[in-house]
């Protein structure tokens, strides 16, 4: 092997240590901003306004007085309502977030935006049922 050779073989190596290093970094930052978004939502007539963590768990739900004035039914449709809009909220910011990270050409940004949209529908689980 001349020495040609063998630099350019340290080269490539260098070249794929330093990809795997940005693959690694990359990927601590997604885990990172991923771990700490929020989702917010509003029902249709901004009463009632709820916060889910980055698992799709209610985080806040705040109420304006006046569903005091309102059946209590009306009210829970609209946490509902509100929480639905706070988990799309959520999916959105995650694909958004993954975009802007790792890019959507990236081999597992379409599974992380999926797995985000699977837990945050209602045939996920999270419907209360």
């Amino acid at each position: 092997m001349s020495d040609h050779d063998l630099s350019a073989a340290e080269a490539w190596i260098d070249g794929w240590q330093a990809s795997l290093q940005e693959r690694a970094d990359e990927a601590r930052l997604l885990r990172e901003r991923l771990e700490t978004v929020t989702g917010v939502g509003w029902d249709r007539r901004r009463l009632v306004w709820v916060t889910v963590a980055a698992t799709g768990a209610l985080a806040d739900v705040v109420l304006d007085e006046r569903i005091r004035r309102q059946p209590v039914a009306t009210t829970r449709a609209q946490i509902l309502e509100a929480a639905q809009a706070a988990q799309a909220d959520l999916t959105l910011k995650a694909a958004r977030i993954t975009a802007e990270t790792i890019g959507m050409h990236h081999p597992t940004a379409d599974a992380i935006v999926r797995s985000f949209a699977q837990r945050m529908s209602p045939q996920g689980g999270n419907d209360g049922a």
